[in-house]
């Protein structure tokens, strides 16, 4: 066998050892997905709880703030009936 043949050769098995590396590296990240997916999905539940929460308390809020209005409003309708008309004169 020739030197460059040999030299060829050695070089084609170099780059299937690379190949087979890259392709084993591939696989074991594909093999982590399964358990990344589960993680994401526990993680996207705990956020979705967490918005829930503060919208009904963004809810509650606002529904505070609606009857502090309408107490502010009757108050002062209450106030401007109660108070002494001066004679227009």
């Amino acid at each position: 066998m020739d030197l460059k043949r040999e030299a060829e050769e050695i070089e084609f098995l170099r780059q299937i050892a690379d190949h087979l590396g890259v392709a084993r590296s591939q696989a074991e990240l594909f093999a982590q997905m399964p358990q990344q997916a589960a993680q994401l999905s526990e993680v996207n539940q705990v956020l979705n709880a967490k918005v829930q929460k503060r919208t009904m308390k963004l809810a509650q809020v606002h529904a505070l703030q609606a009857e502090i209005r309408v107490r502010q409003r009757s108050s002062r309708d209450l106030a401007i009936k109660e108070a002494p008309r001066s004679p227009v004169g």
